[in-house]
C-alpha cells in the first residue's frame, strides 16, 4: 500500500473483526509465515499495522465457483 502516512495499530478484536478469522487462527497462520506478524506496542500490548492487514486481505485470491 503507498499510503502509510496513516499508520495505525490494530489489536486483536480488530484483527478478527476485519479477517473473520478466530485468535487461534491467527495465530496460527502466524506460525506458518501466512499472515503478518505482531508488532510490540510497550512491555504486555501487542498489534498489527492496519495497512498491513489490507494488503493480507487484498492479496487473498477470490473463490471460484
Amino acid at each position: 500500500m503507498s499510503d502509510k502516512g496513516n499508520l495505525q495499530f490494530l489489536r486483536m478484536p480488530d484483527v478478527i473483526r476485519r479477517t473473520g478469522m478466530s485468535r487461534a487462527t491467527v495465530y496460527r497462520r502466524i506460525g506458518a509465515g501466512e499472515f503478518p506478524r505482531q508488532r510490540q506496542i510497550s512491555p504486555n500490548v501487542v498489534g498489527w499495522l492496519d495497512h498491513e492487514i489490507t494488503e493480507w486481505i487484498i492479496s487473498r485470491p477470490p473463490v471460484h465457483t
